[in-house]
This record gives C-alpha cells, structure tokens and sequence, in this order.
C-alpha cells in the first residue's frame, strides 16, 4: 500500500520538475545570450561628435581628447556656414572641412575622380537638396532635386560663407600625422573674397555638406575668414567607454551628437553628467 501511495506521489513530483527545468534552461540560455551580446557591443566601435558651442579646441585640448581610453581615432572638423546655389536654387548650410580620405562616409553616389584644384569640391547628403528653395522661396520639387542628385558630377555651385572676420588666428592641426601643408594664398590681400564656384565629388547619407579640409582651409584663408577647430568626431571602442568618454566631454562644455545610443541611454548619460 505504501509503495502505491509513493509511485503516484514520484511522479506528480517529477511531473512538477519538468517545467522547472525547462523554465530554469531558458533563464540560463537568455543570460547566456545577453551576456555575448554585451561582450558583441564592446567589441563595436562607437562614432560622436563633439562640439563646443563658442570658441574654438586649442591644441592642448585636442590632444587632451585623444587621451580618452577607448578612442581608436579622432578626426578634425573645420566648419563654416555658407549659402550655396544652384541655378535659382539656394540653401544655407554648415559645410564640414574633413579628411575626405579617412572619414566614415558611406557613399552612395560618386562623381568619378576629380583633381583637388582651386575649385572647391563638396560631399552632400542625398536629403540636402530637398531642403532647397527657389527665388521666390518656394521648396524645390522632388523631380529637381531628383535631377540635382542624378546629375551632381556636372552641377555648377556657387558657395557663399557668410562668416567675414578677419581673425588671422587658426589651428592647424590634425590626428594620425595627416596634416598637410596649405599652399599658399593667391588673393591679394586687400580683397576679401565671398563667393567660389565649385561642384560636387560625391553623394552621401544624410544631409550635411563636407569638403577636403586642406582645401576648405585654403578657401577660407583666401576669404579672409577664420578657421579655427570647432568639432571633433570620435570613433571609441565599446559602448561602456562610449559612455564614460561622452560624460567626460559633457561636463567639460562640449555638445555631443552620437550615432549609436538609444534615447534611453542618452538621458541617463546626461543626469550622470
């Protein structure tokens, strides 16, 4: 009588421990998994940008920033807004002076290989002409600015920097040992230049516009105009140092703009700031 009243018991009690098991395998499983995608997310490289909303990074904070632990590259960014035309088309951008050979740009169009002259070259994001108006500051049509993108290769464009000082000073300084020398001015000094006409090299994502910054120094300096370092962009590994780097930065003053914390993150970041 007592080994039957036992059997049924054994085996509500096994019974029982299937699912336990099987919950239990599964929890072991999900942090198993959450752990290799946390050693995957350090193993990635995180991209920011830094900026400081007024002056200029000297020298000495420049090199201070490629100190942060994590930092497998730090670029150089000279900006300058401007007006650019095409045709009857206009627009006011921010044009970003960068190492067109080093930068993480993903291309999505190419005008084919083009000499750095005179002439100013520009990478525009494929949504810059759609921001566009007219003379009569009506928004450019999808068509136009479809035509715009197709034929960037041959577009003729005038860039028109709106900044006139006449602030000698600059930083002349990049990472990696990737400077190159400025040739020297050809305007005569009692002009001050506006305008240049140039074109396109390339289509990229987003918005922006970029030039070669050798070449957007040397414009500016024909323009009698100030070319001071404003804005660093940042590739660090992993995103716990990600995190630590702009935490740092935040408190030191600078704006910071990422392309890979989540909303949540960054709101955290900014109260531990």
């Amino acid at each position: 009588m007592n080994r039957a009243k036992r059997r049924p018991t054994s085996i509500r009690y096994t019974i029982l421990c299937i699912p336990l098991f099987f919950c239990g395998s599964l929890l072991v499983l999900f942090l198993l998994l959450q752990l290799l995608n946390e050693q995957k997310k350090e193993q990635e490289s995180v991209l920011m940008t830094a900026a400081l909303p007024s002056g200029t990074i000297t020298e000495e904070l420049f090199q201070t920033i490629q100190d942060y632990p994590g930092l497998l590259c730090c670029w150089a960014v000279y900006a300058a807004p401007a007006r650019i035309r095409i045709g009857s088309y206009q627009a006011s951008a921010e044009i970003w002076g960068i190492d067109l050979s080093a930068w993480p740009l993903r291309i999505t169009s190419s005008a084919g290989k083009k000499p750095l002259g005179r002439a100013p070259l520009l990478v525009a994001g494929q949504d810059f002409f759609q921001g566009m108006t007219d003379g009569s500051g009506a928004q450019i049509t999808r068509r136009q600015a479809r035509v715009f993108e197709e034929t960037m290769g041959t577009l003729e464009v005038e860039i028109t920097f709106s900044q006139d000082v006449s602030d000698e000073r600059s930083t002349d300084f990049s990472a990696g040992n990737q400077e190159r020398p400025l040739r020297a001015s050809t305007a005569p000094s009692s002009v001050s230049p506006s305008s240049c006409m140039g074109g396109f090299l390339a289509l990229t994502e987003g918005s922006r516009l970029y030039m070669d910054a050798v070449q957007m120094k040397e414009v500016l300096k024909d323009a009698q105009i100030f070319s001071g370092l404003s804005r660093v962009c940042l590739e660090i590994q992993g995103k716990k140092q990600a995190k630590a780097v702009e935490k740092s930065l935040t408190k030191a003053g600078f704006l910071v703009e990422d392309f890979s914390f989540t909303s949540e993150e960054r709101e955290a970041i900014k109260k531990d700031a």
